[in-house]
Parts: structure tokens; sequence; C-alpha cells
């Protein structure tokens, strides 16, 4: 239970579904994923908090090592459903789904964890009232497990994003999720494209409200569920446009 350890499993589970494609630059679930690991977010959280994070990604890196090809279906399957409506309660659901039941012989490796890390800090809580506490809540499903004091965690830096590290085997020019660059970068290929067809800003009064989400204060906004919303939307649009040309 170490910033050290949650950073390696989480590096180890990156590493592996970047072979299938999913990065946290292309996945909201793996993004998540990315915002647990970091040291500012793990380091300041409580202890309770430290076990749940410490859990999720190292039940989720001990998946990936058994059904690796199972592991990445969930993950693009739960991004799908979550882009659609990327709500607070849909972010953690689609996490929820992704973590699968943690064997008891794992769940009990990291309790004795916690139990020494409360013994080592001198930390007042009665430790093995916790610890059974701990064990019936992961007897639950999905984010049904998950502490609500999790949600809050994620929500506090979910709201206020820091850039996200690229992996040395990533495509340096791939463009980052929720960032003024990814939805700019959108709208040009958008406007070129419909650009071939006569469509063209100073005649198109839908061209100008997508011209209008890109030039409002998009990159200064704290709020993650509105970058969202204009990221897809300017994203779903560009995509569209490329299957109009290529048909």
């Amino acid at each position: 239970m170490t910033c050290k350890s949650v950073q390696k499993n989480y590096s180890i589970l990156e590493a592996n579904l970047a072979q299938y494609d999913i990065t946290p630059t292309k996945s909201m679930v793996l993004y998540v994923c990315c915002i647990l690991s970091q040291t500012k977010c793990f380091e300041f959280a409580k202890i309770f908090l430290k076990v749940e994070i410490e859990t999720i990604l190292y039940t989720l890196r001990q998946e990936r090592e058994i059904h690796a090809d199972k592991l990445a279906q969930t993950f693009r399957s739960e991004d799908v459903d979550v882009i659609k409506r990327p709500t607070k309660i849909n972010v953690l659901y689609a996490l929820g789904q992704c973590v699968p039941q943690v064997p008891n012989n794992d769940l009990t490796k990291i309790l004795s964890c916690f139990s020494e890390v409360c013994d080592r800090d001198k930390i007042p809580i009665h430790c093995e009232q916790c610890v059974s506490e701990i064990k019936q809540r992961y007897k639950l499903v999905g984010s049904e497990r998950f502490l609500y004091k999790l949600r809050e965690l994620l929500w506090k830096y979910m709201m206020y994003p820091q850039p996200l590290p690229l992996d040395s085997k990533s495509d340096a020019d791939a463009s980052v999720w929720l960032t003024g660059e990814a939805t700019q970068q959108h709208y040009i290929t958008l406007q070129s494209n419909l650009a071939q067809y006569q469509i063209i800003r100073e005649d198109s009064i839908m061209l100008q409200v997508c011209c209008a989400l890109l030039e409002s204060n998009y990159v200064l906004d704290s709020n993650i569920w509105v970058k969202t919303d204009i990221e897809t939307i300017l994203y779903l649009l560009c995509q569209e446009s490329e299957k109009m040309l290529s048909n």
C-alpha cells in the first residue's frame, strides 16, 4: 500500500491494454485508473481510500495476467457506454464493471498490508472491525463495492485534471482526452471535410455553433463534464464527416 506499488500495478495494466489499442487518451475508464495512480491523488488519500485504490488497481493487474482478452473487451464495452452519457454515476459504474470480483486470497493479502500500515503509523482505528467491514463490502458487485468517498476523491482530481504523461511507446502525436488541442483538431477536420460539400461557417448555423463551442472557455472551464460533452460532440461530428467522405 504505497504509491510505488499502486503506480507499478497501473503501469503493468496500461502496458497490457496498449496492446489492444486501449490507452488513457482513448479510454475514459483507463483515464480514471490513471488518475487514481497519480502520486498527488494517492498520497493525500485517507487510509481507507488507499486500500480501495490498491485493491482496484491490483485486481485489474491480476485480471490482465489471467484474462487479458476478456478485460480488454470489457474496457471497450464500458467505454462505449460511458461516453454516451459520462455522468459521475456512470463513470464509477463503468469502473465497477471493469473491476472483477476480488479473490479472497488477494483481498486477504491487501488487508494484511492495511493492518500493518495501521500498526506502523499508529492509526487510531479498530483494525479488526474495519477489515471485517471491508470484506463484507467486497462481497457486493460492481461499483456498489466502492466507498462513497472514492467518488469524492475521483471528482476532485477529475474536475481539475493534470496533463496525462504520454507513454514512451505510444504515439506522441495522439490527441489527449479533454484538451483544447484535441478539440480544435476535431473541429478543423470537420470544417475541412464539410468545405468539400460547399458547407462553410459563414453559411451554416450548425457549423457556427460548433465553432462557438470551440471558442468558448473550454480549456479554462473546470467542469470535466462540460469538457467531455464538447469534445464528444466535435469528435462524433468529425468521425461522421470522415465516413461521409469515404462513401
